[in-house]
């Protein structure tokens, strides 16, 4: 077997691997897209759409306003929030935003705090090295989280002129291609970003409207459609960084898919010159660089999209990594 031929199967082979790994990684984060939990993933209709909850973690936060000094950041916060001094705990995770209002694919972690008589001064570490000049000055604590509950969007929470809360039960017709809708009172127990858990006399198998408007009156319907609810299935730090690596997977995918097809059309002519690029250029196209990206720390991967480092905020082009 000539040096050439060695070489075009060895490339072959390195395109072959990175294609399955990166099937392998988009089948385990199947419904994972969503980094910003307050986005819901509903289907686009003229009508109204129901679905039961989708069951998953639900994450509370308190809204803060940090300033930056080298890489930590604080923050004061009124005592007059409800038990706020009780919420707010050292070790706490912090959602970090850039100025896009995105969700950073790292977060900060409370790291200690003060009470005086009036507010608490809060001590926030963040990533080693993070370019906090792209940060947003507004960021989040995240105060509890739950691990499995039972959630619907907040868009399907109404409430009515006397301030009591409520939702449209959907009951299903069999026999009809109309369906009854039931205003029914509801108190939920717990709400957290963007969704609310299931509270008596709601259930598990309550078929609830996710996008009610005011032109919704009780009885018959026929403009509405069942729907498949799914809510994120992690916390808004861990979601946004699942996306990121996801993008670069399919980066990766894509430029491998590219070569092939170059190699492909243009024959062995293209050998010789792809083998001194992986020789010469090791970060712009060859197998170390892909396991060198795959494999970065998840430090690396902050740094890099907010220091638009190569391979990184360049890597995900249009997509929106941390959002």
């Amino acid at each position: 077997m000539s040096k050439k031929t060695r070489t075009a199967l060895l490339i072959f082979f390195i395109i072959v691997i990175t294609i399955i790994s990166g099937w392998l990684y988009l089948s385990a984060t199947k419904g994972t897209h969503n980094a910003n939990d307050t986005q819901t993933a509903t289907p686009k209709t003229s009508g109204y759409i129901f679905s039961r909850p989708s069951n998953g973690p639900l994450t509370t936060t308190h809204k803060i306003t940090v300033t930056y000094n080298g890489n930590q950041a604080t923050a004061k916060t009124s005592l007059d929030s409800k038990n706020i001094s009780q919420k707010i705990k050292t070790g706490q995770d912090v959602i970090l935003l850039d100025k896009k209002n995105r969700i950073m694919p790292l977060g900060g972690k409370v790291i200690n705090i003060e009470q005086t008589d009036t507010h608490l001064e809060i001590l926030i570490d963040l990533p080693t090295q993070a370019n906090t000049s792209y940060l947003s000055n507004e960021a989040e604590i995240i105060t509890s989280k739950t691990i499995a509950s039972q959630r619907y969007p907040l868009s399907a929470l109404q409430q009515g002129d006397n301030g009591k809360q409520f939702v449209w039960v959907v009951e299903k017709s069999i026999d009809s291609e109309k369906h009854t809708i039931v205003k029914t009172l509801t108190t939920p127990r717990y709400i957290g970003r963007g969704h609310f858990i299931v509270s008596p006399p709601l259930n598990s198998n309550s078929f609830v409207i996710l996008n009610p408007d005011n032109k919704l009156k009780g009885g018959k319907v026929n403009n509405i459609t069942e729907t498949k609810f799914e809510g994120p299935s992690q916390s808004p730090i861990q979601q946004a960084y699942q996306r990121y690596k996801l993008s670069q997977y399919q980066h990766q995918i894509k430029k491998l898919k590219d070569k092939g097809t170059d190699c492909r059309e243009n024959g062995a002519s293209r050998i010789a010159g792809i083998k001194e690029t992986i020789e010469n250029s090791p970060n712009t196209g060859s197998c170390s660089s892909n396991e060198q990206s795959a494999n970065r720390s998840a430090e690396d991967i902050f740094n890099s999209i907010l220091n638009r480092q190569p391979g990184g905020g360049a890597t995900c082009g249009n997509t929106s990594c941390g959002q």
